[in-house]
């Protein structure tokens, strides 16, 4: 009878967490839809992008009711993208296995809370960066603060799991980086709860310090050796500069925003003025001379465009074309996103985490740049890049670090 109540618990507890991930699921694409559009995540009630009429209620099931209306809105019966079925699909399975993790490890219950919040967030953050290659700093924000109440709250939910021995009269687990701290607090205080905050204000340094720290410095290395990209056309193209960005005749567009991250960025263009065209309140005179056949330095930043030794603000151009094969861009080997992420993942998982997270996700994206370019060569198809911000690889490295970075750790123990 005991089995059967524990069986019919079990249940009860897996149909629960699924639905509460699918509603939750929903929320989150609610969440990647308008964030980085700067809508509010409340009002106006969801609705049909398309013809902006609102879902009602028995329309906004998740997971069934995608199903039943076949992926189409019920009034204009524009095509609803099947992001929103697999978000909700996804985020349900990934509740349930993270449960049935922290049951079969036997961490604390609390930590369920911890988990569910970071990997909502991982899910959220991977779909912006996949789609507009940006992490929003609210979100990073969130996860930081929520990191850290719930740490100095609840000590257990933030030191689940150091990869040492669970004791069971100090609900902590001490590696050797922790070791040090034990004798220094226990003169601190006895209190259980001063205890477990201080170690949990160590692992929140530390966890900031590897994970943000290591990152920032390889961004910063990476910038030094590879700071800009010099991209060449078979035959010459037109570049179109106006105040808000940079186009080019082959279809690509980009705005300065994304291309000017630092003070220091630059882009440089050969080519021949074909026209330009500037606001009448501006000091540049004899513009017009430029306007030939000649070629010419064009040095772009955030401040203002210089052609050979003759300069004017970047706001003042409302058109600028420029004929050339030729143009350097500055490029990231990391963009600070992915550096706020790790420190962000840092305060819910401490260091032991980052160093696990920065390998698998590294050698992740490296795997998954060869295969993409592997695919190219073979169909022939070059002018085409497959690309993938590194924010997603990130995420999914943490999800291995939770799902299996215990299992795995405790397998390398045994031959160190």
């Amino acid at each position: 009878m005991e089995i059967y109540s524990q069986l019919y618990f079990i249940k009860l507890i897996t149909c629960f967490l699924f639905i509460t991930g699918a509603c939750v699921g929903s929320f989150l694409n609610v969440c990647v839809y308008r964030i980085p559009n700067g809508e509010s995540i409340v009002f106006p009630a969801s609705h049909c992008p398309s013809c902006h009429k609102t879902i009602r209620l028995y329309e906004n099931l998740p997971i069934v009711s995608w199903l039943l209306l076949r992926g189409q809105c019920s009034h204009c019966h524009c095509r609803i993208s099947i992001q929103y079925f697999i978000v909700e699909c996804v985020t349900g399975i990934v509740f349930v296995l993270t449960w049935f993790q922290i049951v079969y490890q036997s961490w604390p219950v609390l930590v369920l809370s911890s988990f569910l919040m970071l990997i909502s967030l991982l899910i959220v953050i991977s779909l912006i960066d996949i789609r507009y290659s940006r992490i929003p700093n609210a979100i990073i924000l969130l996860g930081c603060l929520y990191a850290i109440i719930i740490g100095m709250v609840f000590p257990a939910t933030h030191t689940f799991s150091r990869f040492g021995i669970y004791d069971q009269k100090l609900p902590i687990l001490k590696p050797w980086t922790y070791s040090c701290f034990e004798n220094y607090t226990a003169h601190l205080s006895d209190s259980f709860l001063i205890k477990n905050q201080l170690f949990v204000l160590t692992d929140f340094f530390l966890g900031l310090l590897v994970g943000g720290g290591l990152l920032l410095l390889t961004a910063e290395i990476g910038k030094f050796l590879f700071g800009s990209r010099k991209i060449k056309y078979d035959q010459r193209v037109n570049f179109s500069i106006d105040r808000r960005g940079l186009s080019v005749s082959n279809g690509l567009n980009i705005l300065w925003e994304h291309i000017f991250l630092r003070q220091s960025d630059e882009v440089t263009l050969f080519g021949a003025v074909k026209a330009i065209e500037i606001s009448t309140d501006n000091n540049f005179s004899g513009y017009d001379k430029f306007v030939s056949d000649d070629v010419h330095e064009i040095k772009i930043k955030e401040g203002g465009v210089q052609i050979n030794s003759s300069r004017m603000q970047l706001t003042q151009i409302d058109r600028l074309v420029i004929e050339g094969d030729q143009w350097t861009c500055p490029q990231e080997v990391l963009g600070m996103g992915d550096v706020k992420l790790v420190a962000m993942i840092g305060l819910f998982l401490g260091p032991s985490a980052i160093l696990f997270i920065i390998f698998i996700s590294s050698f992740t994206g490296a795997l998954f740049g060869v295969l993409s370019n592997l695919l190219i060569v073979f169909k022939d198809d070059r002018e085409k890049k497959i690309s993938l911000p590194y924010g997603p690889f990130i995420s999914f490295a943490t999800l291995i670090y939770i799902f299996a970075g215990h299992d795995i750790f405790s397998y390398i123990r045994q031959f160190v």
